[in-house]
């Protein structure tokens, strides 16, 4: 686990970095931006999504994004984005995180919660991809949780 308030190495750095502008990516829907940044084989990519369905391959969740981005009501907001931590080990890393993220989805519903996610990220031929997104809802305080 990284503390990212202490100076990082290179890897810890660029992890960091990329999940950063994936949080952001979140903002638009901006799909474009998964096709460059997560894993493109068949089924490689696996993603828990909010909604509590599971997406399989990169085709997969960029449909979803595209269909909600189309409907959206403005961009969603990602905010109060907290207790980042980063862990490389090797060619994989993980980032767990907490934020507050916002979106009017239109006639499919809205969401405005806190929310809990983490990221795996696998080195590929000197490239970092996104290899697994999990997102849930984050309910502080239950059974002695946080």
């Amino acid at each position: 686990m990284t503390d990212v308030s202490t100076p990082l190495d290179e890897d810890t750095r660029e992890v960091l970095r990329l999940h950063r502008e994936f949080v952001d990516a979140n903002g638009p829907l901006d799909s474009s931006h998964l096709q460059e940044r997560a894993v493109l084989g068949q089924d490689e990519l696996i993603w828990f999504n909010l909604n509590g369905s599971i997406y399989t391959g990169i085709d997969h969740i960029t449909q979803l994004w595209d269909m909600l981005a189309s409907i959206m009501g403005g961009e969603a907001m990602n905010a109060d984005l907290r207790d980042e931590r980063v862990t490389v080990v090797g060619d994989v890393a993980w980032v767990t995180y907490l934020n507050h993220y916002q979106a009017d989805f239109g006639n499919v519903g809205s969401f405005n919660a806190g929310m809990r996610g983490t990221e795996i990220w696998q080195r590929r031929n000197g490239t970092w991809l996104l290899a697994h997104v999990h997102f849930s809802t984050h309910v502080p305080n239950q059974m002695g949780g946080r």
